[in-house]
């Protein structure tokens, strides 16, 4: 397990070499959240930074197939500023917005502030 801060320098500083070592890749990674809800496409999301009241750095996407009901009561339980820890595909490093994206991810525990 790694900090999402790690996982996102190395996209930063070598984007071809993190893409290799990470794409398609199940990670467990730690970040705070920042916000939880649907995204723009009615997803259930986390929005993840390197600190509780740091940039967005990663957006987890839970599962929206037929457990997303499930997700989104999952979701009920972040709150702005709690260290999580998640496991989920790494699927892109957004042009532009030097965001991860993780799909199919699944929040394995979550800490206060």
């Amino acid at each position: 397990m790694t900090s999402i801060r790690v996982v996102h320098g190395e996209f930063l500083r070598d984007r071809r070499s993190a893409e290799r070592k990470y794409l398609g890749k199940v990670l467990t990674v730690e970040a705070y959240a920042l916000s939880a809800g649907a995204s723009r496409y009615s997803t259930p999301i986390v929005e993840g930074a390197a600190n509780a009241d740091g940039e967005t750095l990663a957006v987890f996407v839970l599962p929206f197939d037929g457990r997303i009901d499930a997700s989104f009561d999952r979701l009920r339980s972040v709150q702005p500023g709690q260290r999580l820890r998640v496991s989920g595909e790494c699927r892109m490093f957004s042009e532009g917005d030097d965001v991860l994206v993780f799909k199919d991810c699944t929040l394995l525990d979550t800490a206060g502030r």
